[in-house]
């Protein structure tokens, strides 16, 4: 499905792909390794401040 980039409400929380196995959500956890651990997807999705804040980058 493509979705509109500047439908911000939506990128948010947008989790997308298909590798044939089961859909991801934002409840699943990645580990960040020595710099951030255990951390839900739906953290990182925001880059302006995900991860309570902690996470910030932007593309350009």
């Amino acid at each position: 499905m493509l979705r509109n980039p500047l439908d911000l409400e939506t990128r948010l929380s947008a989790v997308d792909g298909n590798n044939g196995g089961r859909k991801g959500t934002v409840n699943d956890e990645t580990n960040l390794g020595a710099v951030g651990g255990s951390v839900k997807l739906g953290d990182l999705l925001n880059t302006m401040g995900g991860k309570g804040g902690e996470f910030c980058y932007i593309y350009v």
